[in-house]
């Protein structure tokens, strides 16, 4: 394998390439892989099962660049065992990759933290915790406050990563009815374990547990410029909260995965199919630092979770194949559970001490689409519809919880509103 960027990509000015700022030249790179499966039929065709089969498999891939400067590899390996009743169990070990490695650090403002609790001439918060985010007993009271309720964070890759490792455990069975005809449903349990995860420790956590806790862990992340202040425009001067990549202690992560399809005959009128895929999390906690505690996002959204975990959703589809005109119609349900705030939380490492009632929760939204494919002959297909039929804005939450900027919304959502489409194809 041979690697040659172009101009723009030695320049060092792209995510990825301005690693140790040297230029990255032609480079020849080695790829093994090795694979291997072993599978043994158990059972067959009983009464309590249709197929029972062991499964174990091993797949390993390493790429190896000239330049010892690159990365190592950005890939993973892992064993396998598991039935065809779907028990399975994956170990996992993964190296970051190029970006979560070499990302340019910047220095930018957010507005997730939009105060410092310890500027200006009247605090916020007790003097008596100053010390312990990086100033002077003698700064305290006399830090200037961050300009348009926007702190500053330096985010960026970080070449010190180390890799990630995961252990995934799943269960599931499949259910097909001898007495309910063109039926099945799958149910499948999962829990995926992550050690030494990339990434970030969100600033508002390392400023609330800084002053209140004196950690280092949290403390080395609070980087105040000379005056004290928690704002500025370059690395070297300081005035920042860190929110590089870092390898985040532990991650678990557990729910059940459901799908169904069913099938309706309907004679010459054709046939009705309904097709269900829902995903219901029970838990997403993360542990930002090793020994320090957890907080769960399910359920849950905020600065701090950084998005909507909502704890249910799912999308509903129904089709109906019309023969005698060479048409399916379908109508399909988006769901998006509802969430409630992170901050408002008992936890300690979300809360804030503020209850905040405006936005304390985001109800659940639904999103309505029709199509219709029509199939014209063997050669001209027909395809049109409407996403999003009832116009539904996303939900609107304050940019200083979303850290998404003008936006106002997280990208769960649909932003766009109703869209019209229509296209063909023609096989030639």
């Amino acid at each position: 394998m041979n690697f040659q960027p172009g101009a723009a990509s030695i320049s060092n000015d792209l995510a990825g390439f301005s690693g140790a700022s040297v230029a990255i030249h032609d480079q020849d790179t080695s790829v093994t892989e090795e694979f291997a499966e072993l599978r043994v039929p158990i059972v067959q065709n009983q009464p309590w099962t249709r197929e029972l089969v062991f499964d174990s498999g091993y797949r390993h891939r390493a790429t190896r660049p000239q330049d010892p400067r690159i990365p190592t590899s950005s890939s993973c390996s892992g064993r396998r065992y598991a039935t065809s009743a779907s028990v399975a169990r994956t170990s996992m070990r993964c190296v970051p990759n190029i970006i979560e490695l070499y990302s340019p650090q910047t220095v930018t403002n957010t507005s997730v933290v939009s105060s410092d609790p310890w500027a200006g001439l009247n605090p916020t918060a007790p003097l008596s915790q100053c010390a312990h985010t990086g100033v002077s007993q003698a700064q305290c009271g006399h830090i200037p406050q961050c300009p348009a309720s926007q702190c500053a964070t330096l985010l960026g890759g970080n070449p010190t990563l180390k890799p990630e490792t995961a252990d995934t455990a799943s269960i599931g069975v499949t259910l097909t009815p001898s007495f309910i005809t063109d039926f099945q449903l799958s149910v499948d349990y999962y829990r995926i374990l992550i050690k030494q995860e990339v990434g970030t420790v969100p600033i508002s956590t390392s400023l609330q547990q800084c002053p209140t806790t004196g950690d280092p862990a949290f403390c080395s992340l609070v980087v105040r410029a000379r005056t004290g202040a928690l704002f500025g425009t370059t690395i070297a001067g300081g005035g920042y909260i860190i929110g590089t990549n870092i390898n985040v202690a532990e991650a678990d992560q557990r729910g059940v995965d459901l799908q169904g399809a069913y099938r309706l005959g309907m004679g010459r009128a054709g046939s009705l199919t309904f097709t269900l895929n829902g995903s219901y999390t029970s838990v997403a906690s993360t542990s930002p630092l090793p020994g320090f505690g957890s907080y769960d996002c399910a359920g849950l959204y905020g600065a701090t979770c950084g998005s909507v975990f909502p704890k249910w959703r799912s999308n509903l589809r129904a089709s109906w194949e019309a023969p005698r005109i060479n048409v399916l119609f379908s109508a399909q349900w988006r769901y998006i559970g509802s969430t409630e705030l992170d901050s408002n939380t008992s936890n300690p490492l979300l809360s804030n001490g503020v209850y905040n009632t405006l936005n304390a929760r985001v109800g659940s939204v639904s999103y309505l689409d029709l199509s219709a494919i029509w199939t014209v002959n063997k050669i001209l297909e027909l395809r049109a519809g409407v996403n999003n039929v009832l116009d539904r804005d996303p939900p609107v939450i304050p940019a200083e919880i979303t850290g998404t900027g003008s936006g106002n919304v997280y990208a769960n959502y649909d932003t766009l509103g109703r869209e019209v489409f229509v296209g063909f194809t023609a096989r030639l």
